[in-house]
C-alpha cells in the first residue's frame, strides 16, 4: 500500500510536467522527501529506543532482602517446604513463597500503612501478565497454562496495594498468581482486599498482610461446579471427578478448562487449583490478628473471620513466629 501511494505521487506529478510544461513543484519534492522521512523514522527509533526491560531482584533462596514485609522480619514457618519445593522471591514491595509443586504462591506477604496507600492511589494497573523466569521452567506457570482454563490469573498481593510502578509491574507476575473463579476474583475476594486496605488506613501503624492458596482434597472448584450444574438440572451425578466434569460437559452444557486434570484439579501443564484462599491480617499496634477465609467458587458468599489459631490449625502453618497475637473482640468464636 505505502509503495502504491508513492507511485501514485510521482505519476501525477510527471503528468502535470508533461501537460503544463512546468518544473516538478517543490511541494511535491518535500512531499516525498518528508514521506520516506517519516518511513524510516519508525527502525531508527526502534533501533535506538532503549528498551525498559523489569529488573527483578534476584533469587537468593531466602528472604534476606526483603524481610520488612514480615512482623519483626520473621518469615512464616512452613512445613513440608522442600516437597512443595519452595523458593523464597524478593519483589518490590511484596514476598512471596512459591510452589513449584503447585506452580502458585504458598503465600504472598507484606506490610500496609496509611502512607503507602495514599502513595498507591492513582497508580495504573500494567495488566501485563508474564512468567517469571527466576523460576526453573519445570516449575513456573505460563500464559499459556491460563488460556481457555475457565480462571482467572488472581493476585494474592493485589496489585492495587502496589505502591509504586516497579511494583505495580511486578505484581503480575505469574508467580504472583492462582486459578481464581472469575466472579470470585473480581468481587467476592476484590471485596476483602477493599476492607483490608481501608483497616490499614485506619490504624495507627503497620499492618502486615499473608494471603494465600489452600489445597483440601475433594473440594476441586471445577469439579464443584460441574457437580452444582448436574444437581441443578436433576442429572445423575457420576462417582468420579472426570467423568463428573465429562457428564456435565457432555448433558448439561458445563464449560470445563480447555486442559485440565479433575483428579490432579490442575489447569494447563500442572496449575493446581486452590480449593479456598486466606487472607491473615496482623495490626502491629493492637497487636490483634484475624483471617478471611474463602471457597474458589463464583457462588462463595463472605463469613466472619477466623482467629489466627484457627488458620494456623487448618493450614499448618506459622505464620507470625514468635507472636501471640489476640483476636477482635467481636470475631466469632471457632
Amino acid at each position: 500500500m505505502q509503495f502504491f501511494k508513492v507511485a501514485l505521487l510521482v505519476a501525477a506529478a510527471l503528468l502535470a510536467q508533461q501537460s503544463y510544461k512546468f518544473d516538478l513543484p517543490s511541494q511535491i519534492f518535500k512531499a516525498l522527501e518528508s514521506y520516506f522521512l517519516q518511513a524510516e523514522q519508525p527502525a531508527k527509533s526502534r533501533e535506538s529506543a532503549p528498551r525498559s526491560a523489569m529488573v527483578l531482584p534476584a533469587a537468593t533462596g531466602n528472604f534476606g532482602g526483603c524481610r520488612e514485609n514480615f512482623a519483626n522480619g520473621e518469615s512464616p514457618n512452613v512445613p513440608h517446604s522442600k516437597e512443595l519445593r519452595a523458593r523464597a522471591l524478593c519483589f518490590n514491595g511484596f514476598a512471596i513463597l512459591h510452589s513449584g509443586k503447585t506452580k502458585t504462591p504458598v503465600f504472598a506477604a507484606e506490610v500496609l500503612s496509611r502512607a503507602r496507600i495514599d502513595a498507591a492511589k492513582g497508580l495504573k494497573r500494567t495488566n501485563k501478565f508474564f512468567a517469571d523466569a527466576r523460576l526453573p521452567s519445570a516449575e513456573r506457570a505460563t500464559l499459556e497454562d491460563y488460556k481457555g482454563s475457565t480462571f482467572q490469573r488472581g493476585h494474592q498481593f493485589a496489585a492495587a496495594d502496589a505502591e509504586n510502578d516497579d511494583s505495580m509491574a511486578q505484581s503480575f507476575s505469574l508467580a504472583n498468581m492462582v486459578p481464581q473463579s472469575p466472579v470470585n476474583n473480581s468481587k467476592t475476594w476484590a471485596g476483602l482486599e477493599k476492607a483490608t486496605r481501608a483497616h490499614a488506613h485506619r490504624a495507627k501503624g503497620n499492618v502486615y498482610v499473608i494471603t494465600g492458596p489452600v489445597f483440601t482434597p475433594d473440594s476441586c472448584p471445577f469439579v464443584l461446579a460441574a457437580k452444582r450444574m448436574l444437581a441443578e438440572q436433576n442429572l445423575s451425578i457420576p462417582a468420579s471427578n472426570s467423568r463428573i466434569v465429562s457428564q456435565a460437559v457432555k448433558t448439561a452444557g458445563f464449560v470445563a478448562p480447555r486442559n485440565y486434570d479433575a483428579d490432579a484439579c490442575t489447569i494447563g501443564a500442572g496449575v493446581t487449583v486452590p480449593s479456598h484462599l486466606f487472607k491473615l491480617v496482623y495490626d502491629a499496634t493492637t497487636q490483634r490478628a484475624w483471617a478471611h477465609w474463602l471457597e474458589n467458587t463464583d457462588w462463595a458468599q463472605v463469613s466472619a473471620p477466623i482467629s489466627y489459631d484457627e488458620l494456623v490449625r487448618r493450614t499448618g502453618i506459622e505464620f507470625l513466629p514468635g507472636i501471640f497475637p489476640s483476636s477482635p473482640s467481636d470475631l466469632k468464636a471457632q
